[in-house]
């Protein structure tokens, strides 16, 4: 998408005063027939949530150029930009507000060391006020032409990310700080009240505060939604979630010497941790596939690589690597990429409640429902299930030794991660 289809709520770089300067908050673009230049004089409502959260930030003229500017500058406590309010409705750590704070430094988002634009679709405009829609946020801890140190973020995507954690939280044992936090966070967002910017900013920084006792993988000051979605079991963390050890921000003062400390430590030990299981995840795809004679153990399609690209079976974990650290065949079952899909979705899951592991039974999983109403079309999940409820497994499309059969305690334990075990 061009940006001269959206607002832009930017922050300039700072010209005379030098690289470390401030420089001036800007709006950019155009959206729905209106230029930035023609909405000077005009309060701005930020729509997320299906709600109209109110902002302090104005426009004015300044210099010929459309300047953002602020209500009340000196209450810090009710009063932020554009890109702080966005960062706190959508649980991102505080943005900074200087190119000398950047970071430099992956993952992009980390607390104070990154710059954030927020790219908007205008969707009404009234006498004196302007409501605007984020589409999507650019975060950067580098330079502006710096592609390795900048993130874009979907807003829709991170939205329903986050609505997804914390219906799944409410009944989650994520430990009392971090629930407690998130109800704050929830009612903030949903009200909104007088002071939602300052609940919602509040709460999210004492979530990534409470969250390194929960996780021992969580960096203090990170964004904390993967790290919460992977407790939930609704994502599996990537490498790019966790920062390397020799690009941590620097210790800026002597009351940060403790952090930086253990944030070097738990990013060492987790990166050695990545970096070993390399040769463990070639073996146990490989022996996964000759187990099932790669063959989905679902479907029994058969889908070979070919010279255009690779095979379409995949080697799945049913207990998380990310959680059990499990490089054995009989945590593993072969999958076509749709049954993979569906698996790890928890639209479908294994029992077996046979220990010489003759008979596994393919159920709906916890998420079944939620999937075959969302389906407009005919559907091959749906119909295997659909009528039966649930089918064994074809015994030819399992391992033909049972020692490399799943598990039936890894599919106990994994169903009782979601209270489908039986």
């Amino acid at each position: 998408m061009a940006n001269n289809q959206f607002l832009v709520f930017t922050k300039r770089p700072s010209g005379n005063r030098g690289i470390g300067g401030r420089g001036e908050y800007e709006l950019a673009g155009e959206s729905n027939g209106f230029k930035s230049s023609e909405l000077v004089g005009k309060h701005f409502y930020i729509h997320l949530y299906d709600k109209d959260y109110p902002t302090p930030v104005h426009l004015t003229n300044q210099g010929g150029k459309p300047r953002l500017r602020l209500s009340n500058p000196n209450d810090r406590k009710h009063v932020t930009h554009i890109a702080g309010l966005v960062a706190s409705l959508l649980m991102l750590p505080s943005p900074c507000r200087s190119e000398s704070k950047a970071s430099h430094a992956l993952p992009v988002l980390q607390d104070d060391a990154y710059l954030l634009d927020v790219s908007c679709r205008l969707l009404d405009v009234a006498e004196d006020v302007a409501i605007v829609e984020p589409v999507w946020l650019t975060a950067r801890s580098g330079a502006l032409t710096d592609d390795i140190h900048t993130k874009i973020i979907e807003v829709d995507q991170r939205v329903s990310q986050i609505k997804e954690m914390l219906e799944h939280a409410s009944a989650s044992l994520l430990g009392g700080v971090v629930n407690g936090q998130l109800s704050t966070f929830k009612h903030a967002i949903e009200g909104p009240g007088e002071d939602f910017y300052y609940q919602c900013r509040t709460s999210v920084d004492a979530i990534m505060d409470a969250l390194a006792d929960v996780d021992a993988d969580y960096l203090n000051g990170v964004d904390s939604l993967p790290f919460l979605r992977s407790l939930l079991k609704l994502y599996v963390l990537d490498i790019e979630d966790i920062p390397s050890p020799e690009a941590l921000p620097p210790i800026r003062t002597n009351s940060d010497l403790n952090k930086a400390v253990q944030r070097r430590q738990r990013a060492e030990r987790w990166y050695r941790r990545k970096e070993g299981r390399g040769a463990s995840a070639s073996r146990f795809a490989n022996d996964v596939m000759i187990a099932y004679h790669r063959r989905c153990v679902v479907c029994g399609l058969e889908l070979p690589k070919t010279g255009m690209g690779r095979s379409g079976i995949e080697a799945a974990h049913i207990l998380p690597w990310a959680d059990f650290d499990l490089d054995v065949v009989t945590n593993g079952l072969a999958l076509c990429r749709n049954h993979h899909w569906a698996f790890d979705s928890r639209v479908i899951t294994l029992v077996c409640n046979d220990a010489r592991r003759n008979t596994y039974i393919l159920r709906p999983g916890d998420h079944y429902e939620e999937f075959e109403q969302s389906v407009s079309l005919p559907n091959e999940i749906v119909n295997e299930l659909g009528e039966r409820g649930s089918r064994p497994i074809d015994e030819a499309l399992l391992p033909a030794d049972k020692a490399f059969r799943p598990s039936p305690d890894y599919l106990e334990r994994f169903n009782g991660l979601f209270s489908l075990a039986g």
